[in-house]
């Protein structure tokens, strides 16, 4: 079976949360993360822009595993209570949290952060291709072929 990798993008934003203090407080647990067992998120946080929390009317981050999203890919989704991300492996979560601490700013030394939801997924199935400088070079046939798996 041949899957068919379309470039999907979507992003929608309408306001911001502001918070009254210098960093956004995150409330996070072990019943939040639900990504195959992996518990390890918290390194992926910006801790200039984010801190933990113990507070349950914090923001809730949830990381949450799904299969149907294509290797690499996210959802990204942050409503005025909660931060949602979903990923089918570890390297979709790294981008999903790399956009995430991008999104942050900041206005009149208090922190902002989007409501925001992104579908981002590759248009190709390996992200890169190597090909060595060993050994006879490939043909543009061959290097055409490789591109449509």
């Amino acid at each position: 079976m041949k899957l068919d990798y379309i470039y999907k993008n979507t992003y929608f934003m309408n306001s911001f949360i502001d918070f009254e203090t210098d960093k956004i407080p995150i409330f996070m647990n072990s019943r939040t993360i639900t990504f195959k067992m992996y518990s390890g998120f918290e390194a992926f946080v910006d801790k200039s822009k984010f801190e933990f929390s113990s507070d349950k009317e914090q923001l809730n981050l949830n990381v949450s595993y799904d299969e149907f999203i294509f290797s690499d890919g996210y959802n990204l989704e942050i409503t005025k209570k909660t931060i949602n991300i979903k990923a089918a492996n570890i390297l979709g979560i790294t981008y999903a949290f790399k956009v995430l601490n991008d999104l942050v700013s900041f206005r009149n030394e208090k922190v902002r952060l989007p409501l925001i939801k992104i579908d981002d997924e590759p248009s190709f199935k390996f992200r890169g291709i190597i090909e060595g400088y060993y050994g006879q070079p490939w043909s543009y046939s061959s290097r055409e072929n490789l591109a449509e798996l």
